[in-house]
């Protein structure tokens, strides 16, 4: 595991479009490291599933646990790391999960939150301050953390989207998967990311042939069987679309 520079670490994100992140193996943390989100979308990879973090969420990510950043869009927010001596109460559930946590504060507190971060980062080298900010922190995801949030129908979906384990799927099949009709999926994921679950299957599988074309060893071919698409040339348009160039130019680039 790598250790933390110190007992707390901080850092803005600010990024502007669609950035993706070098290609660093996932990292294990001897701290808890976490990401918060004012506005734009984070794709983390985190211990092989994949987590994907919106406006007004938090993102934490126990000790020992291997992440890595896929993609940043839009992201304006923090993140950093912290060790649990840096508190002074350690008995928060959230502390007590094996598995990462991602919260999404409810909607009057999030200029409250904002706030918080922000003074969090301006007053990092404050020991006192950063105590007291971080217990306010983990208080309110200890409260807004409910279980059937943690299984939201859209959670699950986004889930199984960024599951890099399987092929890149239909709406409808993620919809029989879930249980529930395609229409009723895509209302529930709409409502709550402002996307319909099309644009995110589409946004996985751009992501993923992405990462696949930067490996030379993998052919053009196994790229689009791997995201879904086994028509090549559908493929090929459905890529340009979205990147302004074919696969081919996409991976020469990249080289």
């Amino acid at each position: 595991m790598i250790p933390l520079s110190s007992p707390f670490t901080i850092f803005q994100l600010d990024t502007v479009g669609y950035k993706e992140s070098p290609p660093i193996p996932a990292r294990a943390f001897d701290g808890w490291s976490w990401f918060y989100l004012i506005s734009g979308e984070v794709l983390t990879e985190v211990a092989g599933t994949a987590f994907l973090v919106h406006n007004h969420e938090f993102l934490l990510v126990p000790p020992g646990v291997p992440f890595r950043v896929d993609w940043y869009r839009s992201s304006i927010g923090y993140a950093g790391g912290f060790e649990e001596g840096i508190l002074k109460d350690r008995s928060y559930r959230v502390l007590q999960a094996a598995l990462p946590v991602r919260i999404r504060f409810r909607a009057e507190d999030e200029g409250f939150f904002d706030e918080l971060l922000l003074k969090l980062y301006r007053d990092r080298s404050d020991r006192a301050v950063v105590t007291a900010c971080l217990d306010i922190l983990l208080q309110q995801a200890d409260r807004d953390r409910p279980a059937e949030q943690e299984n939201s129908l859209s959670n699950r979906f986004l889930d199984a989207v960024f599951d890099r384990n399987r092929v890149v799927g239909l709406v409808s099949s993620y919809a029989a998967e879930l249980g529930v009709t395609a229409n009723h999926l895509n209302r529930s994921v709409k409502a709550h990311t402002g996307r319909t679950a099309q644009e995110w299957i589409d946004i996985s599988r751009m992501s993923l042939a992405r990462e696949l074309l930067r490996r030379q060893d993998i052919p053009i071919i196994d790229v689009s069987v791997r995201v879904g698409l086994d028509d090549q040339s559908y493929f090929s348009r459905f890529f340009r679309k979205h990147e302004g160039m074919t696969p081919m130019q996409y991976r020469n680039k990249k080289s």
